[in-house]
């Protein structure tokens, strides 16, 4: 009788770890989606980046987010439906995209090499574009330059 409640208890236990839903994760989308936002280098939302050859260079990768360069002063932040495994260690990437235009729906293809892919690489399905924001990389500096512009008031 005891090793019978003590399985009930066993599986009790496992069942409500399982109970655990991805919208309680930290990690889900909508929760990376807020702090990003909250993020001052976050600008508007944009619907596409064309001319996705002159993409110079790239950097700040998560498993859901990537800021790529399109000149010296134009710079993206691009998120992806789902994690995307490989996107944050990524060496080099391509873009399937539909025409000279990346946008929603579109294809990150991360590769671990600099080189792109190679012949011993499994094949990419790449992760699905979501959003595409401006990204000010002086906007940091800026707000930590006002923040130490404004005068602390004491309450008395």
């Amino acid at each position: 009788m005891t090793r019978f409640a003590l399985a009930i208890a066993g599986a009790v236990f496992v069942l409500g770890a399982c109970a655990t839903t991805d919208s309680d994760a930290p990690s889900s989308k909508e929760a990376f989606l807020a702090e990003l936002m909250e993020d001052p280098r976050v600008g508007e939302e944009v619907d596409r980046i064309c001319f996705t050859g002159n993409i110079d260079g790239f950097g700040n990768t998560t498993k859901r987010s990537v800021v790529v360069s399109v000149s010296p002063t134009r710079d993206y932040v691009i998120t992806t439906f789902t994690r995307c495994s490989d996107l944050d260690h990524a060496q080099s990437l391509a873009f399937d995209d539909f025409g000279a235009c990346l946008s929603r729906g579109d294809k990150i293809l991360p590769f671990s090499s600099a080189f792109g892919p190679s012949s011993a690489d499994a094949p990419i399905l790449g992760c699905q574009v979501d959003k595409i924001y401006e990204w000010d990389k002086d906007a940091e500096a800026e707000a930590e330059e006002d923040e130490a512009e404004e005068p602390e008031t004491q309450e008395t």
